[in-house]
């Protein structure tokens, strides 16, 4: 049996808001281009054939 959390709501982290945000906010803060989707997305989204595709080319 998985131990339940007890964390409660209002101070639990999610790598989301506490990580990926703050990055991008900072990116674009610095002049980067940033494309902020949701977590369902296609290849097509994020300029690629597929998401075996780890590296971006130039737009």
């Amino acid at each position: 049996m998985m131990p339940s959390d007890k964390t409660p709501q209002h101070i639990r982290l999610d790598e989301r808001n506490h990580v990926e945000k703050p990055l991008l906010d900072q990116l674009a803060g610095l002049g980067w281009e940033v494309i902020d989707l949701e977590m369902k997305q296609e290849p097509k989204q994020t300029f690629r054939q597929n998401f075996d595709e780890v590296v971006l080319g130039s737009r």
